[in-house]
């Protein structure tokens, strides 16, 4: 009786060690644990945290010289044709509803 208890104390400790680790930050949705490698994987691929923070991805400025182009563009288009409007039809009379008398 002392192995059957002994044996099922083991099995009890195999299950509590396998816990699921707390989520880092910063890890995309989709990124599950895999307990096999035991690390992050994204589609099955091991997601490594970076040190550095991402780089900052600054745009360039835009030249005086393009605005005004795009304003002069603007400027040449103000004789577009006009689309027609289709005559509107002759609305058909209703017909007259007689009178009920009331009781």
């Amino acid at each position: 009786i002392d192995a059957v208890t002994s044996d099922q104390q083991m099995r009890q400790k195999d299950a509590q060690v396998g816990t699921m680790p707390r989520r880092p930050s910063g890890l995309p949705k989709a990124a599950v644990f895999d307990i096999e490698m035991n690390t992050w994987t994204l589609f099955g691929r091991p997601v490594e945290a970076s040190v550095a923070p991402p780089p900052t991805i600054t745009k360039p400025k835009r030249k005086a010289s393009a605005q005004v182009a795009v304003q002069s563009r603007s400027n040449n288009n103000p004789g577009l044709p006009s689309i027609p409007t289709p005559p509107k039809k002759a609305k058909k009379s209703s017909p007259r509803l007689p009178n009920i008398p009331q009781i």
